[in-house]
């Protein structure tokens, strides 16, 4: 199970400029805002930031200043995209020196890599760097795109850490969660896909968390198996702390616990011998 960078949102930030290049001070009051509105990462040097038109001076100094300025008050993802694998496992070396927390890697453009070199492409950047990678798949963007089989074969490298997914193939997501498990994380990287991401369920984590507790609950009871009323008990425990509930939904008052207690209800228990 690889420990996620962040959990909760990221924003992709603008980069802000003014005539002598990146605005400072506008960055500073960017930033500060999405502290205060309680985000949990900031993505900088992204496509949202404009990353391919800015110089490596640039990149340095706003990877720098982000990290200095949120002082560990929120995750710093560095964009590091780029066709050119060792320029980009040089700018995750760079990143990590400046303080970034993680690093964001699109696909390699143009060069039309073959299969094998999507995968060796992004295993030398993270090879190169002691921070943990998400693989940015954005094929609207870079003509490229990896699929289920490219995703399990990375999620096999340690520093790979997940996918922020934009490819906007909601099928693509849930192969690759039935490939890679907890091996790799995935984030939605389209607005749009977002609730149809999370309508695939609970991640695998909560599956896992659900039969470790089951397991220890018994135990406790002087039992070496599970039952079904074990489960039960610690049902809510595992699971609740997952659901997002719709708005309207909270507006009738409706809580996680009472969408698990319903479940629970509801749900037949498969004894053996059941007709």
């Amino acid at each position: 199970m690889k420990p996620c960078v962040f959990t909760g949102s990221a924003v992709a930030i603008v980069t802000p400029f003014c005539g002598d290049g990146v605005d400072l001070e506008a960055f500073d009051r960017l930033i500060e805002r999405q502290i205060q509105g309680g985000t949990d990462a900031i993505v900088v040097c992204g496509t949202t930031g404009e990353a391919a038109t800015l110089s490596e001076a640039e990149r340095a100094s706003i990877i720098e200043f982000t990290a200095v300025y949120t002082r560990s008050r929120m995750k710093v993802i560095a964009g590091i995209g780029g066709n050119d694998t060792l320029a980009a496992a040089n700018a995750a070396r760079r990143a990590e020196r400046l303080g970034a927390d993680a690093l964001l890697l699109t696909t390699p453009y143009y060069n039309k890599a073959s299969s094998e070199g999507i995968i060796r492409h992004f295993a030398y950047v993270a090879e190169h760097s002691e921070l943990p990678l998400i693989v940015y798949n954005v094929p609207g963007r870079t003509g490229v795109s990896c699929t289920p089989e490219h995703y399990a074969r990375l999620a096999e490298i340690p520093r790979i850490n997940g996918v922020k997914e934009a490819s906007g193939d909601i099928s693509l997501v849930s192969r690759t969660r039935h490939l890679c498990g907890d091996a790799l994380n995935i984030w939605s990287g389209n607005d749009d896909q977002t609730l149809p991401m999370l309508a695939l369920g609970a991640s695998p984590r909560a599956s896992v968390a659900l039969m470790r507790l089951s397991q220890a609950y018994a135990l406790i009871r002087g039992r070496g198996y599970v039952l079904p009323e074990d489960i039960a008990a610690v049902f809510r425990s595992a699971i609740a702390h997952r659901l997002m509930l719709r708005q309207d939904a909270k507006l009738r008052g409706v809580s996680a616990d009472d969408v698990l207690g319903e479940i629970l209800r509801e749900t037949e228990v498969p004894y053996k011998g059941r007709r």
